[in-house]
């Protein structure tokens, strides 16, 4: 079990620090895209977390968070965000381990949003080499803009296949029904899709081969978050690690 408290006043730099903003990193796609945008000038809240491990191998880990951003001391309109989040992990054989997680949240920090996040990741290893997996994700999100409602859903979908140290790929589809999103279809429904290749030339040496469209979002990485820029074509990253 864990317990972490933040109480952050007049804490920000301009373009020189980053505070972690105390919540949950997730690893699940929709929920590390659609994050909490720390405000370090005012802003208090805590995290807990309990996990159980069981000795057939399951295991069980909650989460709950809350942010408080204070507009002014005392006042009554304060804006807050809570989210509880539930994971299970299990073994269903040898070469076969499922997880299965869902989480519910409200964001009342900029604007209303109810939150409601399922999702399942399966992975299957063949072979001592090889891995095969599957990560599904849905998500339904009320949002409000003072009275004008603006609701719609995203679901996600990744198949990968990789060669432990050699390589691996992976195909990825993304749908919204947001509206709003920066360059929506205006059908509604708009569809990202994408194939990724990765190669190991060298331990610490990587080629990264990226075709088709990169949804826009928020991200979070070692506590800090970033926006991740929306993208289409076909990309190449080289990346070389000395040390």
């Amino acid at each position: 079990m864990s317990l972490e408290y933040k109480d952050y006043e007049d804490f920000l730099i301009a373009n020189a620090n980053n505070p972690p903003p105390l919540i949950r990193e997730h690893e699940a796609f929709l929920l590390n895209r659609i994050t909490h945008d720390l405000l370090p000038d005012d802003e208090t809240g805590f995290q807990t977390e309990l996990s159980y491990a069981f000795a057939s191998g399951q295991m069980l880990t909650t989460n709950y968070t809350r942010a408080k951003r204070r507009n002014e001391p005392g006042t009554d309109d304060d804006d807050t965000l809570w989210e509880f989040y539930i994971q299970g992990d299990t073994p269903l054989n040898a070469a076969l381990d499922a997880q299965v997680f869902v989480d519910f949240s409200r964001n009342r920090i900029l604007v209303d949003e109810h939150r409601t996040t399922v999702g399942t990741v399966w992975d299957w290893r063949p072979g001592a080499r090889y891995n095969l997996n599957a990560d599904v994700q849905f998500q339904d999100i009320d949002r409000k803009f003072g009275t004008s409602a603006f609701p719609f859903n995203n679901f996600y979908v990744n198949l990968g296949l990789n060669r432990q140290t050699a390589w691996s790929a992976a195909l990825v589809l993304q749908r919204s029904t947001d509206e709003l999103e920066t360059g929506a279809s205006l059908s509604g429904t708009t569809w990202w899709w994408g194939a990724n290749l990765n190669w190991q030339v060298h331990p610490g040496h990587n080629i990264d081969l990226f075709a088709g469209k990169r949804r826009s979002g928020l991200a979070c990485t070692g506590g800090t978050c970033y926006e991740v820029l929306a993208f289409e074509g076909v990309s190449i990253r080289l990346l070389n690690q000395w040390f």
